[in-house]
């Protein structure tokens, strides 16, 4: 499954960056940066590991990390 990053994402994901950079060390930043992109890893190759969040339809929501979550919609691809 390919994943496309909606722009408020791409934003909260650098103010998270950015929020982490200021408060915590580097080594804290790297440890979150690798969580994301390993979960993102994981759900592009399982895309149904995370609960519905029955609000709207196949929109999943899965936890990084206790404050952090990815809130995702799963597209199915037409071929003509």
């Amino acid at each position: 499954m390919d994943i496309i990053w909606s722009k408020k994402a791409g934003e909260t994901f650098q103010k998270n960056i950015d929020y982490l950079k200021e408060n915590w060390t580097e080594v804290e930043v790297k440890k979150f940066i690798t969580r994301v992109f390993s979960y993102l890893e994981t759900l592009s190759e399982e895309p149904l590991i995370s609960r519905k969040t029955y609000k709207t339809k196949n929109t999943h929501i899965g936890v990084i990390i206790p404050h952090i979550s990815v809130v995702y919609r799963i597209k199915l691809k037409t071929t003509l």
